[in-house]
């Protein structure tokens, strides 16, 4: 190879390097995971031309483990970071489902939102159950923000995957969440962290707020896991996951499942009549394409469950009643691919609906109430 010919291909190396460097780098933001380890492979081609990678797995035969980048803000309360977190999301559990070991990148994660980082918990529980590789499944990086870091040591992330603890600085708004889960049937009332919280509802006098908290898990226990094929209790895998805590006077609860969701169950255990009359009672004259957020609204002026025993079914109207009477507080529902609020103001409420173009996979119920 001359001098000419030698400058040419070295020209011609960097420029397919370079085109494959962004083909990698604008795929991990938008595209499939599964695209992003293709150009990965193309990537390694450019250099290696005659390296043989098998066909037969275009992952495993690049690198071990598939790479994901943790978002910056893993939070499902922006609408377009809710999308982002939720791809994120759920390209790992999609990756982890066929087999395949993911290992996470929290370099670049600066900021973790109470129900995004339940519900992402909540699918790791559920993927080292049902992978194959077990807790191998899931591996990760330190983050490099010390908060991040002290918040996964915190909601039990570390000893979810069993990596070892380093010691973190302590955040008061972060050593105030209580994290614990437990299966459809363990009896939810022997769960340490909620008979702590049923001491400090009694001492503000907030009963229906306390009924509201039991009948939430309640329901994830009679309803969220009703004809569902993906999870089972012989798995471990049909549970219920929460955080809560009290801190500067305010009880902040969040509660999250992996089941159907509220839009899938509401159908099945109200009947066509009673559904009718509850979308019609806000506003929705046809139950054909009915949206997400319509059914969970729908859900929070239920006054009986299935089981028809009076009072079952009250747990979100306690809570929004105990926000009525006080005029403050907050409450917040992920069902599906919805979102309904409700929040208190002084003098006014505010009632949100929404519908977001993925699905968190099961519900989320968080509330904030002053105590």
């Amino acid at each position: 190879m001359n001098f000419f010919s030698g400058r040419v291909y070295r020209l011609n190396y960097r420029n397919r390097k370079s085109k494959h460097k962004k083909l990698v780098s604008n795929t991990i933001k938008s595209a499939n995971w599964e695209d992003v380890q293709d150009n990965i492979r193309k990537k390694v081609l450019v250099k290696y031309p005659k390296v043989k990678i098998s066909r037969k797995s275009k992952v495993t035969s690049v690198s071990k483990r598939v790479k994901f980048y943790a978002p910056t803000s893993i939070n499902y309360y922006s609408k377009k970071e809710f999308e982002i977190t939720n791809k994120f999301i759920i390209d790992i559990r999609d990756c982890a489902l066929k087999g395949y070991k993911v290992f996470i990148d929290f370099s670049r994660t600066k900021k973790i939102s109470a129900a995004a980082m339940l519900s992402f918990l909540a699918e790791v529980d559920v993927l080292i159950k049902k992978s194959q590789h077990g807790t191998h499944t899931i591996s990760f990086s330190h983050p490099k923000e010390e908060k991040i870091e002290s918040i996964l040591v915190q909601v039990g992330f570390y000893d979810l995957l069993k990596k070892n603890k380093r010691e973190t600085k302590s955040y008061d708004d972060v050593t105030f969440w209580k994290y614990t889960s437990g299966i459809c049937s363990e009896p939810l009332l022997a769960k340490e962290m909620i008979v702590e919280i049923k001491k400090e509802l009694e001492k503000v006098a907030t009963r229906k707020l306390y009924r509201g908290f039991i009948e939430a898990m309640s329901n994830s226990v009679e309803h969220a896991y009703l004809d569902d094929n993906e999870h089972s209790e012989e798995e471990k895998t049909a549970k219920w996951w929460t955080f809560a805590g009290i801190k500067d006077n305010q009880l902040t609860i969040v509660i999250c499942d992996k089941g159907v969701g509220i839009p899938a169950t509401l159908p099945r255990t109200q009947g066509v009549s009673t559904l009718k009359s509850l979308l019609f009672k806000i506003g929705v004259k046809s139950i054909h394409n009915v949206k997400d957020s319509a059914y969970i609204k729908a859900s929070t002026s239920l006054f009986e469950t299935r089981t028809g025993e009076r009072n079952r079914g009250k747990g979100l109207n306690d809570i929004k009643s105990v926000i009525d009477s006080i005029g403050e507080g907050f409450m917040g529902i992920f069902s599906n691919n919805g979102r309904y609020i409700y929040k208190g103001e002084t003098g006014k409420l505010k009632e949100v609906l929404m519908d977001h173009k993925s699905s968190v996979n099961g519900t989320i119920i968080e509330w904030v109430i002053p105590c």
